[in-house]
C-alpha cells in the first residue's frame, strides 16, 4: 500500500530541524523540499487533461507534481485522464461538487441523512471504494467553496458539515483513509470577513478530527469584475486569514489548491512581480504549514474578463517557471513519479 499523505508533515518537521535520512551506507542527499507544486488540469480550448498537464508542463519546464480535477457527484471513476494523471506520477487534488452532471443539485442535508441502502448513500460508498482501490495518494474534497453564494442552495452552513462528517465517516468505514486525505477548501474570502458573515470560515469547520488537510482558493481580482472596483492585493493580503486560522491547527497541512492573478493593464509585470512574491513568502517560516500550491491557469467562468493564465504575458510565464524551478517546490508524494 502506498503511502498516505499526511506525513508530509513529518518531512517538513525533519527538514526544519536539518535531518536527512538516508539508507544505511549511502551518501545522505538533499532534503526533501516541503512544497508540492503544480496546477489545474486543463484551460478550455484544450482537448483532454492529459494535453492540457502536458502543455503546461512543456510551457514551464517542469513535471507537475500536483493537478486539480473537478468532477461530479455521479462522474464515472477513474476514468482514462485519472489512470494517466495516476501511471504518470502526478497526485490529484480531486474536488466532487454536491451536483449530477446533468445540473441537478443534491442537498447537502439529504447527503447527511442518507440511510444506508439509498441512492445517495450507496453513491457515498461508491467513491470510497473506487478511490480507495486508486490505490496513489490521492486529496478527496466534498464540494470545495461551499460558503460561496453559489451553494446557497444546497443549504447552511450545519448541512455542509453535516453532510462532510458522514461522507468522511463512510470512506473511513471502507479503508479509503489509507491513500486518500480529505481535503477542505473554502475561499480567501472567508478567512477574512467578520464572524457576522455567512461566509466566516469558522462557521463551516467540520472539526480538526474529520479533516486532514485545509485548503484555500486565492485570487487577486482587481478591476476584472464589471461593475467592481478592488484594489491590487498583495499575495499576502489575500493568504494571510487563510494562514492565521490553520495556525491554530498546527499539525494539519495547508494548501493553495487555486492561486491567481490577473494583470494590470497600467503597470506591465505587475503581474510578474505577483508570482514573484508569493515564490518568496512561501518560503518564510510563518507560511511552512502550506505543502502544495496549484495555479489557476485559465480564464474564469462566471467573470470570462478575468484572465488567469500564467502566459498573458512572457514576464508571468518565466515568473512561473522560476518558481517551480526553485529547490523549494520539488516535493512530490508519488513513489512513480518521474525523473
Amino acid at each position: 500500500m502506498l503511502r498516505k499523505a499526511p506525513p508530509i508533515v513529518l518531512a517538513i518537521a525533519l527538514v526544519a530541524a536539518g535531518v536527512l535520512i538516508a539508507e544505511p551506507g549511502a551518501s545522505a542527499g538533499p532534503a526533501p523540499s516541503p512544497v508540492m507544486f503544480g496546477t489545474i488540469g486543463r484551460r478550455p480550448g484544450i482537448a483532454s487533461i492529459q494535453a492540457g498537464v502536458l502543455e503546461v508542463e512543456d510551457q514551464l519546464n517542469r513535471p507537475m507534481a500536483a493537478i486539480r480535477i473537478y468532477d461530479f457527484w455521479n462522474t464515472k471513476f477513474p476514468q482514462g485522464h485519472h489512470r494517466w494523471l495516476r501511471d504518470s506520477g502526478h497526485t490529484i487534488y480531486l474536488s466532487v461538487k454536491s451536483q449530477l452532471e446533468n445540473g441537478t443539485g443534491i442537498p447537502w442535508r439529504q447527503v447527511a441523512d442518507a440511510p444506508k441502502g439509498s441512492a445517495i448513500y450507496q453513491n457515498i460508498v461508491r467513491w470510497a471504494v473506487k478511490l480507495r482501490d486508486f490505490g496513489d495518494p490521492i486529496h478527496f474534497t466534498f464540494n470545495h467553496e461551499p460558503e460561496t453564494g453559489h451553494n446557497d442552495h444546497r443549504g447552511n452552513a450545519r448541512d455542509y458539515k453535516d453532510a462532510w462528517r458522514r461522507v468522511v465517516d463512510i470512506f473511513r468505514k471502507r479503508g479509503a483513509d489509507d491513500n486518500v486525505t480529505f481535503t477542505w477548501i473554502l475561499t480567501d474570502h472567508a478567512f477574512r470577513v467578520p464572524s457576522t458573515d455567512r461566509r466566516y470560515a469558522p462557521k463551516w469547520w467540520p472539526g480538526k478530527n474529520y479533516v486532514e488537510e485545509m485548503g484555500a482558493d486565492v485570487y487577486n481580482w482587481f478591476e476584472c469584475r464589471p461593475g467592481e472596483v478592488h484594489p491590487w492585493r498583495t499575495p499576502e493580503f489575500v493568504t494571510n486569514g487563510f494562514r492565521l486560522f490553520g495556525a491554530q491547527y498546527p499539525d494539519i497541512p495547508m494548501s493553495l489548491p487555486e492561486w491567481a492573478t490577473v494583470e494590470d493593464p497600467d503597470q506591465p509585470g505587475r503581474k510578474a512581480e505577483y508570482i514573484e512574491q508569493m515564490h518568496a513568502m512561501l518560503q518564510q517560516p510563518e507560511w511552512d504549514q502550506i505543502t502544495s500550491v496549484m495555479y489557476f491557469h485559465r480564464k474564469g467562468t462566471a467573470y470570462p474578463t478575468c484572465d488567469w493564465s500564467y502566459d498573458t504575458s512572457e514576464s508571468s510565464r518565466a515568473a512561473l517557471e522560476a518558481m517551480g524551478a526553485d529547490p523549494w517546490y520539488q516535493r512530490s508524494e508519488s513513489i512513480n513519479y518521474p525523473g
